[in-house]
């Protein structure tokens, strides 16, 4: 499985958690928050891994 890349958690990018939060914040919704909640839960490359296929 390749490394994180430097948008994601875990990284390198020292500033993605600030981003994180701040997006999190404007969420309104509740289905918004659970699109929210299922991408930070999965992998960070599954959508490029999906999309190659």
């Amino acid at each position: 499985m390749p490394a994180p890349g430097p948008g994601v958690p875990g990284g390198g990018h020292q500033h993605v958690q600030k981003w994180i939060d701040s997006s999190r914040a404007g969420i309104r919704t509740a289905f918004a928050a659970r699109v929210a909640d299922a991408a930070l839960a999965g992998s960070t490359m599954a959508w490029h891994d999906q999309a190659g296929s």
